[in-house]
């Protein structure tokens, strides 16, 4: 992002968390990029999705996500996002054309939602909400991806009151790890909530729910609409 410095670089931390700190490798390690840890969802979309996940909440982590610090002591991951149970498209065998979804878990599902988020950070400024909180174009400007990264980073609320989870998604607090009160090897500088650091007039919060905007489109959309995402990004407010 050197020469383009409008790009905002995110990158999965890694799933090697289960084997202790320091397991954030190259290139979840850069300066400059954002670090992308794994979290869990909220309890009520263990329940509706039918899935088994013990005493999970959104303030613990997955307990494959990769720990910081780095070998120079900075703070990796920076943020966490869900990464457990993320509905995905499926590939065929015969890499023919499928609507085909599947649940997936990594900081490779996490970096995607955080990812969205910040194109939503972006659009709030290129858009012009800022600094009224509704759509003005004369306040519009493209925004530095510093800024869309200092966003991120600066909505970040503590999970310190969470567990970095057990494995096979055992999240009670006798079979997982504390977390520490950020910014914390584990969780960074904790879970991304946009309106802790953005104004919104009409006091809406962006999230991914049944995906009902989807559907008119047909094909693959309307599937994942009838699917029911219901899972939330990192950016959801007071969950």
């Amino acid at each position: 992002s050197y020469d383009n410095q409008d790009f905002v670089v995110l990158v999965a931390a890694g799933n090697d968390g289960d084997q202790g700190a320091e397991t954030v490798g190259a290139p979840a390690t850069g300066k400059n990029i954002i670090s992308v840890g794994a979290g869990v969802q909220v309890t009520d979309f263990w329940t509706d999705a039918g899935a088994a996940c013990d005493s999970c909440g959104n303030e613990d982590v997955a307990y494959f996500s990769s720990r910081g610090d780095t070998y120079d002591g900075r703070v990796k991951p920076e943020i966490i996002a869900p990464g457990i149970f993320v509905l995905s498209s499926d590939s065929t065998a015969d890499s023919s054309v499928s609507c085909g979804l599947t649940y997936k878990a990594g900081t490779s599902m996490a970096t995607p939602l955080l990812a969205g988020t910040a194109a939503l950070v972006r659009e709030y400024f290129y858009r012009g909400f800022y600094p009224t909180g509704g759509e003005t174009s004369e306040n519009a400007f493209v925004p530095m991806g510093a800024l869309v990264k200092a966003v991120i980073l600066h909505s970040a609320q503590d999970i310190s009151d969470g567990t970095f989870c057990g494995s096979g998604q055992n999240c009670a607090a006798a079979n997982g790890g504390t977390i520490q009160q950020a910014p914390d090897s584990t969780q960074g500088f904790g879970r991304s909530q946009l309106d802790a650091v953005l104004n919104f007039q009409s006091g809406r919060t962006f999230a991914v729910g049944d995906g009902h905007v989807l559907s008119h489109l047909g094909g693959c959309f309307s599937q994942i609409a009838a699917a029911r995402v219901n899972y939330f990004l990192s950016s959801i407010a007071n969950t």
